[in-house]
């Protein structure tokens, strides 16, 4: 448009005639972000959400401007299922802002009878300055239809500028058909000077 936002996307879809079936949908923005002087208070001196409080109305021009800083997005999403009922569904998305922010997460997963599994993980990073931090994760389980399930996940932080604790934590359980539940944790920690922490103990006794 006339403000310099672009868009791209696409609706894709098919089957046959032994039942197969898919969609596809994909998308990419470019948002060419807003300064915070089209924020500001108007002629009637109220600010653009109607805000009459001067100082409410800076903060809300400052959020505003955060929500639309300048930045690209893209995302799909995709879906498929065979004619036996095999099922397979999988989206991602990801955003990068000028100002060096950036968020990445993927979502999948599986059906097959009365299997299914999940798996999701994901990546942010924020702009470059004191205290920011990066962080990854990832979450996965699945279950086989007769009550069992399982799974494991685990996140990891860490400065960008090394000058503060880095720190990582997991978790692996199970639950059983009747209810019975197992779970491992762990965890390690490394300090700016070099030290490092680590520590973990299951519902079944280990330290």
């Amino acid at each position: 448009d006339a403000c310099g936002y672009k868009e791209l996307g696409a609706e894709l879809s098919g089957f046959n005639e032994e039942g197969d079936t898919w969609w596809e949908t994909w998308r990419e923005v470019y948002l060419p972000g807003r300064s915070s002087s089209s924020s500001a208070t108007d002629d009637g001196g109220e600010t653009a959400d109607g805000t009459a409080d001067g100082t409410a109305g800076t903060a809300a021009a400052a959020a505003a401007d955060d929500d639309e800083a300048e930045r690209i997005e893209r995302s799909a999403d995709k879906w498929a299922r065979d004619a036996t009922g095999k099922e397979w569904h999988e989206k991602w998305w990801e955003k990068y802002e000028a100002r060096g922010s950036s968020e990445r997460s993927v979502e999948k997963s599986g059906r097959q009878g009365i299997q299914a599994w999940w798996e999701k993980w994901g990546e942010q990073t924020d702009a470059t300055g004191p205290g920011a931090e990066s962080i990854k994760w990832t979450d996965k389980w699945a279950e086989n239809g007769a009550g069992t399930r399982w799974g494991d996940k685990w996140e990891e932080r860490f400065s960008t500028d090394g000058a503060t604790t880095c720190k990582k934590v997991g978790e692996t359980w199970r639950v059983g058909a009747g209810g019975e539940r197992w779970s491992r944790t762990w965890g390690e920690t490394l300090d700016a000077d070099g030290g490092v922490r680590k520590y973990g103990e299951s519902t079944s006794g280990e330290r």
